[in-house]
């Protein structure tokens, strides 16, 4: 783990990864066990807390690790992708009327999902192996959920990108200045 941040809220877990070749699905691997480690080592009160797990890639990331990231709940930030939960928050904020209601469906209920605490998807898998109906998020259908998360990051993110470049040119910029004095930058 290359960082850890907790508020009342959340805990984020952050793994950085330089490296000019993809990412092995072996490093999410061990990405993932760290969360599974800190969350069975933890007090209850921090094991309770929602902990949201990023990795941030300096190359692009192989399709297999990116299923396994949305499967898991892991957000992944690599070159060249609108990062799920940047998707899901342009959605919410206004640039819904650059898309179908379909794709703002997907937004809403699959990219959101894909962005979930480890506690939910841990939930999600012990429901799965319990026959507790309604999840549907575990087993035969994990897979071609995570792709449809992939696809509609690769579709609609493209979308959106170009949508916040042509009106709201200055987004990034923007919203890291919002969150640099939310948290008491000068």
């Amino acid at each position: 783990m290359d960082g850890v941040t907790r508020a009342a809220a959340y805990i984020t877990h952050w793994e950085l990864k330089h490296l000019s070749a993809q990412v092995p699905k072996n490093e999410l691997l061990i990405f993932n066990g760290k969360g599974l480690d800190f969350l069975q080592g933890s007090r209850p009160l921090t094991a309770r807390t929602p902990m949201l797990r990023f990795l941030l890639s300096g190359a692009s990331v192989r399709d297999e690790c990116r299923y396994f990231a949305v499967q898991w709940g892991i957000m992944i930030i690599e070159p060249f992708r609108l990062p799920l939960p940047l998707l899901y928050e342009a959605v919410a904020r206004g640039a819904a009327e650059c898309l179908t209601p379909a794709e703002c469906d997907v937004v809403r209920e699959r990219v959101y999902w894909a962005c979930r605490p480890l506690q939910d998807a841990l939930t999600e898998l012990h429901q799965w192996s319990s026959e507790v109906s309604g999840a549907t998020q575990c087993g035969p259908d994990a897979l071609r959920i995570a792709k449809e998360v992939i696809d509609a990051q690769e579709q609609i993110g493209s979308t959106v990108l170009d949508y916040l470049d042509e009106h709201h040119h200055d987004w990034l910029d923007d919203a890291a200045e919002e969150t640099w004095h939310g948290v008491g930058g000068w």
